[in-house]
């Protein structure tokens, strides 16, 4: 080296340890608007494997030669371990390593603080020559493209002070290679991540550190026991003046997993930082809760099993132990789930155990419980088979799958005001937070798409109902016509299915008819029985039907109109009101003359005291007939399509869709329960039980109430007079 050209370099003694040279610092922030067209970075190795080693120093001869950069290698090593790395090494040839300077820095002891005082060393070095400097930790593998990323990184922001690269354990669900794409085929879900994030902590023990770090803060503590924990304790110091971590996503490093020894070390730091930063935890929480950590979490999904099958959830907390049409439509979809796709799908369902166990679940093939209350776990996709009815719904579904699915049956509680008037903004937040959204019926579609009119802007399907007879389970002599026969009236206790206003017009029009109503309690009438929805079990319903002469289904809308399938597959004669989905099941159905159709209830009840029988002629159908593996097919194949569309950004937005409606969803638990606080206070005279300041709360409860009663008491209509005269009467004792 020329005598000028010493002028521009640096060396420095680590006490007769090694020699670090470093080159010229970059220019700096503000000076420069482009990277320099030959940079150097320091590069600190600490204490890794003969193997970790030797890859580092190929990667960054592979590295310079490929780039404008070169290196500055500083290899933290054990008493034991130079001399040995040095013979392995002999057989580089010098060209080989290209402007790549690797240099030994011997540690005292295999002891982590001496390690991490041994790194302190070459960071000076790095700070003097006032260059940025890339911290290798022991358990890390990195790729060229990794380094490469990680060092060429330009942040715009002057208040950043630490890049770390995305850090993965082995064998990670989000690496390209676990998604299943080779190096050449970056997964479509990656591809629109942004190229740096605000993170709170260094995840692994590979950080890149900003030269006024090195030169403006005390180094890395060596009363540590991870290189992780000192590069956290670093930043987070830093941080009290403002300055940020953050993440590389694309540059991406494997981390092998930690041993026993390393976990326990993990918590000893743990407590000291929480000691240091009693902030620390809040901040943390709130990352991992927020869209950006929850998206790459959710990622994990879609990595396959070993046996290649991904995890899919029905969302099924809205069941209870008892049978209607929500759980026959929950329970036929499951099942064609695990008779069809069983293959292809871990199936979950989230309920409680004992509907688990109730709806007999459990018996089907790859149909596993989970538990709502337990650990959240991560999907492929979560599946919810009834319309939302509260924000905490959709939270709950966006926060356990990257994919997620709404079948809606109906609009008939947007459309109805008394049953609950927010569902409308609910319906629209839902709109934006799941990937697709499925519908029972064209009829149940074309109904949503009038009310919400955004179909642009979210992805749906049609996924009918079986409109197959012989998939009801009728018996064989089903419709054998019985003496004593019966009307059976079918529906629920909502206004909408008609029930008692269409039994009070049969008991008027038809007096001795035998009337059998299925979905409310009708007060006493010999010629009527009822039963409450829910009331009976999957057989007894069935019993309903075989014995019945006629199916009367008065409902005024629907969005299938499953009492209707079950009618024809029992080859009863079916009564119902003239509406769309009603028409769009007659033409996919057998046996449709027998699916009588009337505009009011009264052309009803006098069609059904004609006493109709059934036709035994065949129509052919206009429309082929749907199964139940059709449905279910369709939803797989709107599960594999949203799977093939999604993005991070997209995953990202949904998220934050999500969160807003859970928040929405607390706010309205709270201000429910403060309702009910207050309504009891008012309506009870004893004071408040428990807190500190009990003298104090029963104070300003006695004197609310006195107030209370002296307001009561003014507001009463003789209070006026009654205080007149009692002024007077005081005026006149004076005299």
């Amino acid at each position: 080296m020329s005598t000028g050209e010493a002028d521009h370099w640096w060396t420095v003694d680590l006490q007769n340890r090694g020699t670090c040279v470093f080159a010229r610092p970059l220019p700096s922030y503000r000076s420069r608007k482009v990277r320099p067209i030959v940079s150097r970075i320091a590069v600190i190795l600490v204490a890794g494997s003969i193997e970790q080693k030797e890859d580092v120093l190929k990667s960054l001869a592979q590295l310079a030669k490929t780039s404008a950069l070169s290196f500055e290698l500083a290899l933290i090593e054990t008493p034991n371990e130079g001399a040995e790395f040095v013979e392995n090494t002999s057989s580089l040839k010098l060209e080989e390593l290209g402007p790549v300077t690797l240099k030994c820095v011997k540690a005292r002891s295999e002891h982590p603080s001496d390690l991490i005082e041994a790194a302190n060393e070459a960071l000076r070095c790095a700070a003097q020559a006032k260059l940025d400097a890339l911290v290798i930790g022991a358990r890390t593998r990195v790729h060229p493209d990794a380094l490469l990323d990680v060092c060429t990184t330009e942040v715009d922001d002057p208040m950043v002070g630490f890049v770390e690269p995305s850090v993965m354990e082995e064998g990670d669900a989000t690496s390209e290679r676990c998604l299943g794409h080779s190096k050449l085929e970056k997964p479509r879900i990656l591809q629109d991540m942004p190229r740096l994030i605000y993170v709170p902590i260094i995840k692994g023990p590979v950080a890149l550190i900003k030269s006024r770090m090195l030169q403006e803060f005390d180094l890395l503590d060596c009363a540590l026991s991870s290189l992780t924990a000192a590069l956290n304790d670093f930043a987070l110091r830093a941080n009290r003046c403002g300055y940020r971590i953050v993440r590389a996503n694309h540059a991406r490093v494997m981390l092998r997993r930690r041993d026993e020894k390393d976990s326990v070390f993990a918590e000893q730091d743990a407590a000291i930082l929480r000691a240091r930063f009693p902030y620390l935890g809040e901040e943390i929480t709130r990352y991992e809760t927020g869209p950006e950590a929850t998206a790459l979490r959710l990622m994990q999904g879609l990595r396959p099993d070993a046996e290649g099958r991904l995890n899919v959830v029905f969302a099924c907390n809205n069941l209870g132990n008892i049978h209607n049409g929500t759980s026959e439509l929950a329970s036929r979809i499951i099942t064609e789930f695990s008779r069809n796709h069983s293959r292809e799908y871990n199936i979950h369902i989230l309920c409680s155990q004992t509907a688990f166990a109730f709806h007999r679940y459990g018996e089907l093939d790859g149909v596993h419980w989970s538990d709502p209350t337990g650990e959240q776990k991560t999907f492929f996709a979560s599946i919810r088979l009834v319309q939302p009815f509260g924000d905490e719904d959709i939270a709950l579904l966006a926060n356990q799958a990257p994919v997620t699915l709404v079948l809606m049956l109906d609009t008939i509680a947007v459309d109805c005001m008394q049953i609950d008037p927010r569902l409308s903004r609910v319906w629209e937040r839902m709109v934006k937070s799941v990937s697709t959204i499925g519908f029972i019926s064209d009829f149940s579609r074309a109904q949503f798409d009038r009310r919400f009119g955004r179909e642009a802007q979210y992805s749906g399907f049609t996924a009918l109902c079986s409109t197959d007879t012989k998939e009801y389970g009728a018996e064989a002599n089903a419709g054998l016509r019985r003496d004593g026969g019966y009307i059976l009236l079918v529906g629920n206790p909502y206004e909408h299915k008609f029930l008692s206003v269409s039994c009070d017009l049969l008991r008027r029009e038809a007096p001795t008819t035998k009337l059998v109503v299925l979905g409310i309690k009708v007060p006493g009438d010999k010629n009527i029985s009822s039963f409450a929805s829910g009331q009976l079990n999957e057989n007894a319903v069935t019993g309903l039907y075989a014995r019945a002469n006629l199916i009367f289904f008065p409902s005024h809308c629907e969005g299938f109109g499953l009492p209707i399938m079950h009618g024809l597959a029992h080859r009863k004669p079916v009564v119902a009101r003239d509406l769309p989905v009603f028409r769009e099941i007659r033409e996919r159905v057998r046996g449709a003359v027998n699916l009588h159709l009337f505009e009011t209830t009264e052309e009803m009840v006098r069609f059904a005291k004609t006493n109709p029988v059934w036709d035994e002629s065949e129509v052919d159908t206009c429309r082929s007939i749907h199964s139940w593996a059709d449905m279910a097919k369709a939803m797989r194949d709107a599960l594999t399509e949203a799977s093939s569309r999604l993005t991070y950004g997209g995953l990202r937005d949904r998220l934050l869709e999500a969160e807003a409606c859970r928040e929405i969803g607390r706010l309205k638990e709270l201000s429910a329960k403060q309702a009910m606080q207050i309504a009891e206070m008012r309506h009870t005279w004893d004071p408040p039980v428990g807190g500190a300041d009990l003298p104090g709360k029963a104070a300003r409860f006695a004197a609310k109430r006195l107030e209370a009663r002296i307001r009561m008491l003014l507001e009463w209509k003789w209070a006026y007079s009654l205080t007149r005269i009692g002024w007077g009467v005081v005026k006149r004792f004076r005299r």
